[in-house]
């Protein structure tokens, strides 16, 4: 990745736009992309804050533009900082951008790698599994 002059190599990650919500993750600057930015397939990313550091230090990201694989991505937000995970790696080290954008302009992938949801409690999980499973195993009613 390259920015301000600057090289950095970090993780790019494809997601929703409710990827803060569903990681419990609040935008600090600026804001997280739209539905309409995934259907546009819009180069935009938001970063995390040691990306920032890393590409503009003393300097606020948000309208400034970054290069991932030689395409050029406007920041649109900053994650707020939430440090090291259990397993010692920098959460904040990373650069999201639609999934739609990494699919067809970062990987070329033609399929979605993983999903991440929320559920609103345990009941709610234990149903959805069992939905799931049921689902699984019972066949497709015919129209």
């Amino acid at each position: 990745m390259l920015a301000n002059g600057l090289n950095w190599n970090t993780q790019v990650i494809g997601e929703s736009p409710d990827y803060p919500q569903i990681r419990n993750w609040n935008i600090a600057k600026g804001s997280m992309f739209s539905e309409q930015d995934v259907r546009s397939i819009a180069k935009i990313a938001v970063i995390g804050k040691t990306v920032a550091d890393q590409l503009y230090p003393n300097e606020n990201p948000v309208g400034q533009t970054i290069r991932i694989r030689n395409i050029p991505f406007k920041i649109v937000g900053l994650l707020e900082s939430k440090g090291f995970n259990l397993f010692g790696q920098d959460q904040d080290d990373v650069v999201v951008v639609p999934y739609s954008s990494h699919m067809h302009r970062i990987t070329t992938r033609i399929y979605v790698n993983s999903i991440l949801v929320q559920a609103a409690s345990t009941e709610a999980i234990n149903k959805v599994q069992s939905d799931h499973q049921r689902s699984a195993v019972e066949p497709a009613s015919q129209p």
